[in-house]
């Protein structure tokens, strides 16, 4: 785990390894919304273009994301 002001200046470092799952949460909304704008940045700077994005509660069907690899 690393602290949301800690993630974005390692986003800034030219040697950021991309991770193949990037779970980001947090109680501060506006560290949430700072590093997951940041992150799109630099994976767009790297020719990601898709993202695929999953909203977890007490209903999610872990085995529906597995059948989503």
């Amino acid at each position: 785990m690393i602290m949301a002001p800690a993630f974005l200046k390692q986003l800034q470092t030219p040697n950021f390894e991309i991770k193949p799952i990037t779970l980001i949460y947090g109680e501060e909304p506006l560290y949430i919304r700072r590093s997951l704008d940041a992150l799109r940045e630099v994976l767009k700077g790297q020719e990601y273009w898709q993202r695929d994005r999953y909203e977890v509660d007490a209903n999610f069907k872990w085995a529906d994301l597995k059948m989503d690899t």
